[in-house]
């Protein structure tokens, strides 16, 4: 009777463990399905790149784009000139290194994808929805870039953008002469990495996925334009004190501080009240880069100018080694007016004889009368 009982208990223990290792099985199946079919979703939600697809891909490479810019035609400007500046980007990207992984193909369409592979890095040179930007390196450069923006498209390794970027440039009126440095920038995606797999349906068919893993770059490259030679003249002396209501000189002396001899030059001065103008012109001839003239105006001005410095203005007409006729930014010089004398006080200061004789005439009439 009580080896029946054991035999009960025993039988008991091990319907349980067994009923308990069913339980777990189930339990585990069920979580392994739910973990696939989760992963499922999952890769049809997150990008490529978030997947695990690259990890143990057939190859991979360190090759990348290499974008190089150009000015195009001619980077000389001259001065208070409005045009296109033409720019070429060339993909100089090549591939230098494609690694293999540590697992060979074991099937005749893992072989064929990891040729498809080994074929798809090649495309990580290309340069991609290249976007370009370009910039003064100084603020207070003498121009302005009006149309600082541009798309290149896409580059493959070996080609050129055509046609090329352009962008508006102005240089200022009478801009130095010199070389100015301009930034360009350039952003860029590319191929970071791809992966080929072999999927194989029941009826025998195999599809090749591809997938691709994009990464974006930039690069900056510093150009410069130039501003051609020319003349520039600035004031370089003036010292003039005129008094009020008589004819004076004014003296300017001119210096080209340029780059570039000025043929035919000829100063102008403009004028305002109180000043009327005699003679407002006088021609420099040729002035050599350094070169200083004198330049002298006949002026004017009423006796009842009031005392202070004014200012007067001067402009250079001249022509260029081209021939062509330029003007001089507006000059800037003082004149110091000086308080007019009244008439009575020429008249004493003039002819004081004149004035003697009148006035004894003057008192033999009264004694007269």
């Amino acid at each position: 009777m009580g080896k029946n009982v054991s035999n009960k208990s025993n039988a008991l223990r091990n319907l349980a463990v067994m009923m308990a290792m069913s339980m777990l099985f189930i339990m585990l199946v069920g979580t392994i399905v739910t973990t696939v079919s989760a992963r499922d979703t999952t890769y049809q939600q997150l990008p490529y790149e978030e997947t695990s697809k690259f990890r143990d891909d057939w190859y991979d490479t360190d090759a990348v784009p290499v974008l190089h810019a150009t000015i195009l035609e001619d980077s000389t400007f001259s001065e208070n000139e409005e045009r296109l500046l033409l720019i070429s980007l060339t993909n100089k990207g090549y591939v230098t290194t494609i690694m293999g992984s540590y697992d060979r193909p074991e099937s005749e369409q893992e072989n064929v994808s990891a040729n498809m592979e080994r074929k798809l890095e090649y495309s990580a040179t290309t340069a991609m929805a290249i976007n370009v930007k370009l910039t003064k390196v100084n603020s207070d450069d003498p121009f302005e870039i009006k149309q600082d923006v541009a798309e290149a498209g896409m580059l493959v390794s070996g080609s050129a953008t055509n046609p090329a970027l352009r962008f508006m440039v102005e240089i200022n009126d009478n801009a130095p002469p010199g070389s100015y440095p301009v930034r360009l920038d350039a952003s860029y995606d590319y191929q970071d990495d791809v992966a080929v797999y072999p999927v194989t349906d029941n009826a025998g068919n195999t599809t090749y996925n591809q997938f691709v893993r994009m990464a974006s770059d930039s690069m900056s490259q510093v150009l410069y334009i130039i501003v051609d030679d020319h003349a520039v003249f600035e004031v370089s002396g003036s010292d003039n004190t005129l008094q009020a209501g008589k004819k004076a000189i004014i003296n300017v002396t001119l210096t080209n501080t340029g780059t570039e001899t000025a043929h035919h030059a000829v100063a102008h001065i403009s004028v305002v009240d109180p000043f009327d103008s005699i003679v407002d012109d006088y021609y420099l001839g040729t002035m050599a880069p350094g070169e200083s003239k004198v330049a002298s105006f006949k002026v004017k001005t009423d006796v009842d100018s009031i005392p202070q410095m004014y200012g007067v203005n001067t402009e250079v007409k001249y022509e260029n080694s081209d021939g062509q006729t330029k003007y001089s930014d507006t000059l800037k010089t003082e004149v110091d007016v000086l308080a007019g004398v009244s008439i009575m006080e020429r008249w004493f200061s003039i002819k004081p004889y004149v004035t003697a004789v009148v006035v004894v005439l003057i008192i033999g009439i009264v004694a007269m009368m």
